[in-house]
């Protein structure tokens, strides 16, 4: 344990002598006190004059603020209207972005002096008829699917009818192969293990599995076509599949329906070709970022019109233009000399 130096002990044995504050008289209180009230009025007028001129700068600083956010939002109308109007692809998200835009920075200034934003910016008409054109579209989905299910197609009335509500399952892998067979007079193989069983395999031929180029098949990929001989093999094997047999005559009828050159074959295609393309195009709107239009305008359009439009196998889209009558006199004139 250190012991503390003699210098240390005389210092703590012998502390300085504090300063004593002189107290003031009442004439030197007297005599100051004008001074003082004259000093105090001084700072509350500065104080007063502060305070105005915050107050100013406050209005000042407002109104350039909301001048600001007008005028950016009418520059963004403006470049939403030139936008508009430029042949490019993805309009809308362009579009889309300015709006985007305008709104972060009208939260923003707005959050700088009030804390909340005004109304939000209009959107630009191009908005507005996008919007149109899809709940449009979307609501033409309905009707087509009401009459695919009408013209009695092998298609799932429940897939069929899960389109209308979500249109992006169109594009699932499911629905993918449901839709190639139906187009070729096909039928998935988990359709049929589903609905009839593994017995009913043997009324079936297996379009997939080849042993050479497609040995082992996915099983949710295989697609199966009926026998030539469907109904004598149907009919010799009376008790195979009891209480789906009716069942599976039926989807056995509805495939020979759509596979022949008859009038409701056609309706049947002409209507999976409308509501094919409806859902293709709402799809397009939804994603203009990243789909091309070329594919569903430039590849799937015109062949959509040359099957709605031409009814027979002799028909062509260009009408040949109709020769004149005329008389043998006027042959003879306009003949070459």
């Amino acid at each position: 344990m250190r012991h503390p130096s003699p210098a240390a002990r005389a210092i703590r044995n012998n502390p300085a002598p504090t300063a004593t504050t002189p107290v003031a008289c009442l004439e030197e209180i007297q005599q100051e006190w004008h001074e003082l009230s004259l000093r105090v009025g001084q700072l509350e007028a500065d104080t007063n004059a502060l305070e105005k001129e915050n107050k100013a700068l406050r209005f000042l600083l407002e109104t350039i603020i909301e001048h600001r956010q007008k005028s950016h939002g009418e520059l963004v109308m403006l470049l939403t209207g030139l936008v508009s109007k430029l042949p490019i692809n993805d309009v809308g998200v362009i579009v889309s972005k300015l709006v985007e835009h305008q709104n972060n920075v009208s939260q923003f200034l707005a959050g700088t002096i009030k804390g909340t934003a005004d109304a939000a910016l209009p959107a630009p008409q191009i908005l507005k008829t996008l919007e149109h054109t899809k709940r449009d579209l979307a609501a033409a989905l309905k009707p087509e699917v009401d009459e695919l299910v009408r013209l009695e197609t092998p298609l799932e009335c429940g897939m069929l009818e899960s389109l209308a509500t979500n249109p992006e399952l169109f594009f699932s892998p499911k629905v993918v192969r449901t839709n190639r067979c139906f187009v070729k007079g096909h039928l998935p193989r988990e359709r049929i293990l589903r609905e009839f069983g593994e017995e009913a395999l043997i009324f079936f031929n297996d379009l997939t599995t080849d042993p050479k180029l497609n040995p082992r098949p996915k099983p949710d990929e295989i697609v199966l076509g009926f026998k030539c001989d469907f109904e004598s093999l149907f009919q010799q094997n009376p008790t195979l599949l009891p209480g789906k047999r009716d069942g599976l005559v039926a989807l056995y009828q509805k495939i020979q329906q759509s596979k022949a050159p008859s009038e409701k074959a056609r309706g049947q295609k002409n209507a999976f070709a409308r509501l094919s393309f409806l859902i293709e195009l709402l799809h397009f709107y939804e994603n203009q970022s990243t789909e091309a239009p070329d594919v569903i305008f430039a590849q799937r359009l015109p062949v959509l019109i040359e099957q709605l439009v031409i009814t027979g196998s002799g028909d062509t889209l260009v009408q040949p233009e109709p020769v004149p009558e005329r008389s043998p006199c006027q042959w003879e004139q306009s003949a070459p000399q």
